[in-house]
């Protein structure tokens, strides 16, 4: 029986399948850099190894996009190290594997998705009974009041290789809802800069920004904490050619993630 993703648009086909076949690979090649098991299995079951736009990602993408999804997980775990009791907020879920990755056995997580993409993920991948799937799409007002924690500092928000595809005008929306409804909390994001789509002018993504604190006219409560240009992670595991093109800062900053927070509640005294 045919997926409905696929019969979607060729690019948005890729933006769901692209990621989940870079790992898949990545995980194959190199299970002690990314060790994503699930991955693997969803991609033979999807026979995504069989589809030739999938083989056509760059050297450089694909380590871009293995190299980010990594460091996201070293982000949570982190968190994890601070919070066994850590509260995850996917935003924009898509097939992402990363809670059967980095899950402590306290984790609790939410997967915020459109209901389609969320049926399909109840559809083929494991469930858990420590993960909430809500189909809701991550810039609908309504999700927030479903989400259970004790205090913002136990919560995380993620939104992996979200904002490039939506409206300038959906980013701020998000990000006001955040800071208005989860002061003190922190948010790991990336951005893609205009050279994303240089020679690409068919390509999904829309919001594009060269610089990240770019971000700070789009809401002024946030505080941009950390920055990682991906092109400067793991260097040792880019082949050389990539290596030596991530050398150009340009490049290099391509793709950008970050940590935000927002605003804690003022303090009574």
């Amino acid at each position: 029986m045919q997926n409905w993703i696929d019969l979607l648009s060729q690019p948005t086909q890729e933006m769901l399948y692209q990621p989940l076949a870079v790992r898949a690979r990545a995980a194959e090649t190199n299970s002690a850099f990314l060790h994503d098991p699930e991955a693997i299995e969803l991609c033979l079951k999807l026979n995504l190894p069989g589809r030739k736009n999938l083989t056509k990602v760059s050297r450089i993408e694909s380590h871009r996009i293995a190299a980010r999804a990594v460091h996201y997980d070293q982000i949570v775990r982190r968190h994890l190290q601070d919070r066994p009791d850590l509260v995850v907020v996917n935003l924009g879920a898509a097939l992402d594997t990363r809670f059967y990755r980095v899950d402590n056995g306290r984790l609790r997580w939410y997967d915020i998705d459109m209901p389609d993409v969320i049926h399909f993920r109840r559809q083929h991948l494991p469930l858990r009974e420590r993960v909430t799937e809500l189909g809701l799409s991550p810039f609908d007002p309504a999700w927030p009041h479903q989400v259970v924690y004790e205090d913002p500092g136990q919560l995380l928000f993620l939104a992996e290789n979200l904002f490039a595809y939506h409206q300038e005008s959906e980013i701020r929306r998000l990000l006001e809802l955040l800071a208005s409804a989860f002061p003190g909390a922190s948010l790991c994001c990336d951005i893609q800069s205009r050279r994303a789509k240089r020679g690409r002018p068919n390509h999904p993504f829309v919001f594009l920004l060269d610089r990240a604190e770019e971000l700070k006219h789009l809401e002024y409560r946030l505080r941009i904490s950390q920055i990682w240009p991906v092109g400067s992670l793991y260097v040792e595991k880019q082949p050389s050619l990539v290596r030596l093109r991530n050398r150009l800062p340009a490049v290099c900053r391509t793709n950008q993630i970050m940590v935000l927070t927002f605003n804690e509640p003022p303090r009574h005294a």
